[in-house]
């Protein structure tokens, strides 16, 4: 199995291992560490609440919304269900 040459992989995988998401197992490859996900959470999170919600605090206010107009609308927060299309067939057991 041949993949094209990606010179910048080496370096991301390096930088997986230095910062504890994987390790490295000699002969068996690299595996995913034991803290990879609340780390991963971690930095999702501190990453939101610095670049995306100054944007979206901005937004709701430019909008005028109240807190209560917010979270009392179930509709925006819990889409309906798409049933997938029935195309006339009857299920058949094969």
């Amino acid at each position: 199995m041949n993949s094209p040459w990606n010179d910048r992989q080496p370096i991301y995988r390096q930088q997986l291992v230095e910062q504890h998401l994987v390790q490295k197992r000699r002969g068996r490859g690299m595996y995913v560490g034991d803290g990879a996900r609340p780390t991963l959470l971690a930095d999702e999170r501190r990453r939101f609440r610095n670049e995306e919600w100054p944007r979206v605090l901005e937004r709701i206010r430019r909008l005028g919304f109240s807190a209560g107009e917010l979270l009392a609308e179930p509709s925006v927060a819990t889409p309906t269900p798409v049933r997938p299309p029935d195309f006339g067939v009857a299920s058949r057991r094969f």
